[in-house]
């Protein structure tokens, strides 16, 4: 394997893809942008697509997430968890729709693309929170577990159990029919923006670190080994869809392979069963005038076609600070249950569903000087000082530069012009340096974190195989 050579790139981008995996999945650490991991991601992808004869089953784009930790029993599942295929700005939406249609007719379903059209598809605001999965027998709640790697994930069934938002039996109104026997609901956990700031601060007087972001600040209080440390956090729950059903001997009508016929249906008697639908994000309801009784399965539901997404889209991204939660973009579903099994998935996504991510919110300025942040475990952290500049109607004059191997990598140097960006709408960071880029004359000196801690004088070592630098004085750890 030769320096530079395509094989060598793949192998970099696997690994550097697991690692941060990891940061993201298995710490709630994550070290760089979700923009920047998708287009590492994006190019693994175009690369193994050109070199097949590079096809490994473990690479990151087979798999989805992380393993589960140690700390928590593993569950799992027959119908695996998968992620999305990624859309960035609506011409790779338009594309999406091409190949739906395409693929369908491919399959000798000439009238797919006309289903499509007719039926439609349904859009709804993507949380940024923490997917999970809910198991319901006989109507009890009985299992919830992560998404982890899709297949296994870790059983937090008793942190779960504390959140208001999750049933723990079903149907929660008698009026609402019976259940299945087996039923597993997926959704996703999510902590308001509010609770978030509000988290924060109280981790601040105690001296704790602070959460990145709420996605972060969400997934930490599931994965406690306390449940009562998640009863005191406020999390809350929107479910978008189901995975296992079992009929058993319930007396919910006969149709195979789905009880309903649309995943607008789907979410409606999700709903009516007593699960928190996010009604408000999701287009494709009809008004509630226009509605029949959930009981008769062949109502129609107010679909979109493909243009009608984007617009709903676009109008979502142009409000998006307006909800009480955090959203990064819009998740595009076929709405017909029947051509969604028809398109089936490939490796790690459904070929019927998309996310369409929202553009990171930028802004370019300039890294007055560079200094170290010691947190409370004794890692230090660089910072770029800025001078002043609004991001998103917010002033930024600070933003994190993660580690020594970010620096290197975006080669950061005070006195740079730089590109800054709100991660998360919450944590401010410097994605690139424009002076890097242009190989601007007369920059700064490269920045080293030191040798010696800024707090107590200390020696600082890098831990072995991460990319942090440490205190090793008793003082700061």
């Amino acid at each position: 394997m030769t320096r530079g050579s395509p094989e060598s790139r793949i192998e970099e981008l696997r690994r550097l893809i697991r690692y941060h995996n990891d940061r993201y999945y298995r710490e709630d650490a994550p070290e760089i942008p979700d923009a920047e991991y998708d287009a590492m991601f994006r190019e693994l992808a175009r690369l193994e697509e050109v070199h097949p004869e590079l096809f490994d089953p473990e690479s990151p784009t087979q798999r989805v997430g992380a393993d589960p930790v140690d700390a928590f029993g593993t569950v799992v599942r027959e119908l695996p968890m998968l992620s999305l295929q990624n859309a960035f700005g609506e011409e790779e939406l338009r594309d999406f729709d091409v190949r739906v249609k395409r693929h369908l007719e491919s399959q000798g379903d000439p009238g797919g693309g006309g289903r499509i059209d007719q039926i439609g598809y349904t859009a709804e605001v993507k949380i940024d929170g923490v997917a999970v999965e809910l198991t319901y027998e006989n109507g009890r709640f009985v299992r919830g577990a992560t998404r982890g790697d899709g297949t296994r994930g870790e059983d937090v069934t008793g942190n779960l159990r504390t959140i208001p938002d999750i049933p723990l039996s079903i149907p929660r109104s008698p009026s609402a029919g019976p259940v299945p026997e087996v039923l597993d609901v997926r959704g996703e956990i999510y902590m308001e923006k509010k609770e978030f700031i509000e988290l924060n601060r109280g981790r601040e007087r105690l001296g704790e670190p602070i959460f990145a972001n709420p996605r972060n600040a969400a997934a930490g209080s599931v994965r406690q080994l306390d449940p009562r440390v998640t009863a005191s956090r406020r999390l809350g729950l929107w479910v978008y869809g189901v995975g296992r059903i079992v009929p058993g001997s319930s007396d919910l009508p006969a149709i195979e392979p789905f009880f309903f016929d649309t995943h607008m249906e789907e979410l409606d008697r999700l709903h009516s069963w007593g699960f928190p639908v996010n009604r408000d994000g999701t287009k494709g309801f009809l008004s509630e005038e226009d509605r029949r009784d959930p009981e008769d399965r062949f109502y129609t539901d107010n679909s979109l076609d493909m243009e009608a997404a984007i617009a709903y889209y676009r109008e979502t991204e142009a409000r998006k600070d307006s909800f009480l939660y955090e959203i990064d973009g819009m998740v595009i579903k076929v709405n017909e249950l029947g051509l969604q099994k028809d398109l089936g998935e490939i490796s790690r996504s459904p070929r019927w569903s998309i996310a369409a991510k929202f553009s990171p919110d930028r802004a370019e300025t300039t890294v007055e000087d560079i200094v170290v942040s010691v947190g409370r475990t004794g890692t230090l952290t660089p910072v770029a000082i800025l001078s002043p500049v609004t991001v998103r109607g917010v002033k930024v004059r600070r933003a994190t530069l993660h580690n020594q191997d970010n620096i290197d990598a975006k080669d950061i140097r005070a006195g740079d012009r730089v590109v800054v960006q709100r991660a998360g709408d919450v944590i401010p960071e410097v994605v690139e340096s424009l002076s890097a880029k242009i190989g601007a004359s007369g920059r700064g000196k490269p920045f080293r974190i030191p040798d010696r801690c800024p707090i107590c004088g200390s020696p600082v070592a890098r831990v072995p195989g991460e990319a942090a630098h440490r205190c090793t004085g008793k003082e700061c750890v």
